[in-house]
């Protein structure tokens, strides 16, 4: 249920986020500014997102209540959640250009252990396919939508 009524969008830059060449597994981690109502830790709940990609590739993208998430301790990792976005799943107009995906239907509770108000996200390619670094035409954006929490 809506708190707020509203959804906040929360996006990458392109050229800034997401610049370089992903081999198979490999993974790029990067942190957004979240600018929503949210108080303390909890920012919202992502409800949906949108990628634009120069390469149509399976894509997987984690995230995590902290900016250095990974820990060999289970109770210290800092995983949220994840969403995969499969090749069949891109969408490309007249053979060209970029492809687009789109996921809707999400409810992942996005936190910040630091109350920095800072989205976590790591974008995996689990494609064959490298994604091309930025430099060499690699163009990738993200934009995730959060109902933002009030409180708690």
């Amino acid at each position: 249920m809506s708190q707020t009524g509203q959804l906040t969008v929360v996006q990458s830059t392109d050229g800034t986020h997401f610049t370089e060449t992903l081999a198979l597994g490999a993974a790029e981690l990067e942190h957004f500014a979240f600018s929503g109502y949210a108080t303390g830790r909890r920012l919202g709940r992502l409800r949906s997102l949108v990628v634009w990609s120069f390469e149509n590739n399976s894509w997987e993208l984690a995230f995590y209540r902290a900016r250095d998430p990974r820990s060999a301790d289970p109770n210290e990792d800092a995983f949220l959640g994840r969403v995969t976005l499969a090749v069949a799943d891109g969408l490309q107009v007249g053979g060209a250009g970029l492809w687009r995906y789109y996921v809707e239907d999400l409810d992942l509770l996005l936190e910040d252990d630091a109350d920095l108000s800072q989205v976590h996200v790591e974008l995996i390619n689990r494609s064959a396919g490298a994604k091309a670094s930025y430099g060499a035409g690699g163009h990738f954006r993200l934009e995730v939508r959060i109902e933002p929490m009030l409180g708690f």
